[in-house]
């Protein structure tokens, strides 16, 4: 077999060398910084508008009231009191003083008692206001609101018939 002529032999190496010269300038070009990119000028900023008021949406109609139960109506002649959001001072002037008072941190439970009926009331410290009010009241036998409700109307009722009797 007959050696094969040089320029056959160089081409494994040549094609080495050329290789190696693309590949460079390949990585040239990739890692090359990228040219500076001008900024669009900014636009200019809008004129300050006031704030324009979205359109009125319609109302929806209030949801319908639920009947009280007889339990819950008032006695004729007695409004029904709101107790929740009163303070301290406004339950002593609606129902009175209460029969015992129980600490329940982070608040406090009023507990009215007639011949009837018990009626807690849970008051708590608004740090805003700086005196204890009252949050809820339930019945103290049982959860009943409608019985609640009506011994809400006992106490103030009885209440009312006391003081009438102390300054008259």
């Amino acid at each position: 077999m007959m050696p094969a002529p040089v320029s056959l032999r160089r081409l494994p190496l040549v094609s080495l060398v050329l290789l190696s010269l693309t590949g460079c300038a390949f990585l040239e070009t990739a890692l090359a910084p990228a040219p500076p990119q001008v900024a669009a000028p900014a636009p200019a900023p809008a004129p300050v508008q006031q704030a324009v008021q979205p359109a009125a949406l319609p109302k929806a109609p209030p949801p319908p009231k639920p009947k009280p139960s007889a339990a819950a109506v008032a006695e004729p002649g007695i409004e029904k009191p709101i107790l929740v959001g009163k303070s301290a001072a406004e339950l002593s002037q609606i129902l009175g003083m209460p029969s015992e008072e129980i600490e329940a941190a982070p608040g406090k439970v009023w507990r009215y008692q007639s011949r009837a009926c018990s009626l807690d009331v849970h008051l708590f410290f608004d740090v805003a206001r700086g005196d204890f009010y009252a949050l809820e009241y339930r019945n103290a036998l049982d959860n009943d609101k409608a019985a609640a409700e009506s011994c809400v109307n006992r106490l103030r009722k009885d209440h009312q018939s006391a003081s009438a009797k102390t300054s008259g």
